[in-house]
């Protein structure tokens, strides 16, 4: 096979022959079109990845060998986006994007103004993972980011207290992020619905010790806001980790 060896979603990587489930077999048949004896790259979202050989292909039970995985850690620092849901399927934009530059998980919030805040996206939650694979997979992450139900703002306080809080402001607040980060800590970054947070949950963020970063004068949609956050501190982060 010519190029680079793709890659591929596969939960157990466990070594030795395998016949390969429906779905995989005919995206690595039909799909990237390998033939007998190609090889391929299976990564299973939790920072391992392992060769492997198609024996047997098939586009419902293709056999295939893997080799020994290996694991590697997820690019510091660990970052957790929590974000109001957007309109539609701008979600989907999010989830693909922020997998791509490695965030860790994706939490959506329930605000005074968020939309459609208790509606049940558990339906939607199968796609979003699919999309979140898909996006690791092109990206070569081998993590894959744990994508959470929706929670009120109190109960995203209360699961991140532990950790470095950013909260994306249009203020002309300093940036929470600088070449003198912390790359051992766990960084936890919030984006408010388009609307805004109301005064109570601002009071609420500052009293749990969120603290403001501003990514300009304009505003932002929120798929917009936070793209640009966690591509953001990915830049200033990887500048810190080569000055290391």
């Amino acid at each position: 096979m010519s190029g680079s060896i793709r890659r591929a979603f596969l939960a157990d990587l466990t070594p030795g022959q395998r016949v390969l489930d429906t779905e995989t077999s005919k995206y690595l048949i039909t799909v990237l079109r390998l033939s007998k004896n190609d090889e391929v790259s299976f990564f299973n979202g939790q920072g391992s990845r392992a060769h492997a050989r198609i024996l047997e292909p098939h586009r419902t039970k293709t056999t295939v060998h893997i080799e020994a995985s290996t694991f590697s850690d997820p690019t510091p620092p660990t970052l957790h986006l929590c974000c109001a849901l957007p309109k539609g399927d701008r979600a989907e934009w999010i989830i693909e994007k922020c997998s791509e530059l490695g965030v860790s998980s994706i939490r959506w919030i329930s605000c005074d103004r968020s939309q459609n805040p208790k509606k049940d996206h558990t339906k939607r939650l199968e796609r979003w993972t699919k999309i979140a694979r898909e996006a690791a997979r092109q990206s070569h992450n081998d993590w894959v980011p744990t994508l959470h139900a929706t929670t009120s703002l109190q109960e995203t306080c209360d699961i991140h207290s532990n950790h470095t809080r950013i909260v994306l402001d249009t203020s002309n607040a300093p940036s929470a992020v600088n070449q003198s980060t912390d790359l051992s800590k766990a960084y936890a970054m919030l984006v408010g619905p388009e609307g805004g947070f109301t005064e109570t949950e601002r009071e609420l963020l500052r009293t749990a010790g969120w603290r403001p970063m501003s990514l300009g004068a304009s505003i932002l949609r929120v798929e917009t806001a936070a793209i640009v956050g966690v591509g953001f501190i990915r830049a200033i982060t990887n500048e810190t980790s080569k000055a290391c």
